[in-house]
């Protein structure tokens, strides 16, 4: 799985409907917001980066946003879960 966090930040007079538009996003979550700076912060998750990086294009084409930062970026593998000694 992969992991982004981005800073959005889009125009003060369109905050509210750049934040509801990038939270309604699918695998995105917005953390943190700030509508004096029109700064929204988020976290979204990929199977792949390449999906990864559609979400992130999808979010800076939208309407009013001025700017999408990637601040971090991680892959965390999937925990494999050994059976129990001698359980079968």
């Amino acid at each position: 799985m992969f992991y982004s966090g981005l800073i959005v930040t889009c125009e003060t007079s369109h905050w509210d409907e750049v934040c509801a538009a990038v939270g309604a996003l699918e695998q995105v979550e917005v953390h943190q917001t700030d509508a004096s700076v029109g700064k929204i912060i988020v976290v979204l998750e990929a199977q792949t980066v390449g999906e990864e990086a559609d979400i992130f294009e999808r979010i800076r084409k939208m309407p009013h946003v001025v700017d999408v930062s990637l601040v971090v970026h991680r892959q965390e593998e999937d925990e494999v879960i050994e059976p129990a000694a001698g359980s079968a």
